[in-house]
């Protein structure tokens, strides 16, 4: 990672605004089409659109705490964004721009509606997995591929001592 922000790499905050509209647009459609609390079986036994609202954070925690995600997310999303604009690696980058957009996707849920719409319900094994949302997809898929790029794929610059 350089020391100086390129903006000439900012095109991966594309990668995080195609991803925010699809979060926000999916889940206007379930929230104009689904009644709250009533699920649609896509896939018997495994896979329900359920329309949920989250005032708190993953499974349920922090019920309530809005405000603060909000502000914690819209933080940690800026220093992602600095992060982002310093990378060289693509790998790299297009992890950061992924969890950014996770952040920021819910980041407009709890701003403009106090609450965030999950809908993503499965079933594994038979356990009724915590209900999500593609913002919650987001933050997961990138923090996994940001994990391996840290322990397969980052390699420190040697200093001068070595």
């Amino acid at each position: 990672m350089k020391s100086k922000i390129n903006f000439k790499k900012s095109y991966w905050l594309l990668v995080s605004l195609v991803l925010i509209v699809i979060d926000q647009l999916s889940k206007w459609y379930v929230k104009e089409n689904f009644e709250l609390l009533k699920s649609k079986e896509i896939i018997n036994g495994f896979f329900y659109i359920t329309h949920h609202k989250n005032t708190g954070a993953a499974w349920g925690i922090f019920q309530n705490g809005t405000l603060v995600l909000a502000a914690i997310s819209g933080i940690i999303a800026i220093v992602l964004v600095v992060f982002l604009l310093k990378m060289d690696d693509k790998f790299a980058s297009l992890s950061l721009s992924i969890i950014i957009a996770g952040a920021l996707g819910n980041f407009i849920d709890r701003v403009a509606f106090l609450e965030v719409t999950d809908f993503l319900d499965f079933y594994i094994f038979k356990y009724d997995f915590p209900i999500f949302n593609v913002a919650d997809s987001c933050v997961v898929v990138g923090t996994i591929l940001l994990s391996i790029y840290i322990l397969f794929i980052y390699k420190e610059e040697k200093g001068i001592h070595e």
